[in-house]
């Protein structure tokens, strides 16, 4: 965690909505040292926002459907290709 941040919690809450359904709620809470706070806090709070929007959205699609997000599936297939070329690059 960069110096600037002075404390990072994050809390979800899963509620069953019947038998086959649930309401998940995720909330992220980032306290940043002054005067980091001012200067970028609004600007991480937009990027966390996205970020949490993006993480339920993938984890509703999976719960549903027992597919991954086609993020999830494009950032796997990234990190295998980095870690090809890294080995390939090594050898």
């Amino acid at each position: 965690m960069p110096g600037f941040m002075k404390g990072l919690t994050n809390h979800w809450r899963v509620t069953p909505k019947g038998p086959n359904a649930s309401v998940v709620e995720m909330g992220l809470e980032a306290k940043i040292a002054f005067p980091f706070n001012i200067l970028v806090g609004p600007l991480m709070r937009l990027q966390y926002g996205s970020v949490v929007r993006h993480a339920i959205v993938e984890m509703k699609q999976y719960a549903e459907t027992g597919q991954p997000h086609s993020r999830e599936v494009k950032a796997d297939v990234s990190k295998k290709a980095k870690a090809v070329r890294a080995t390939l690059a090594g050898a």
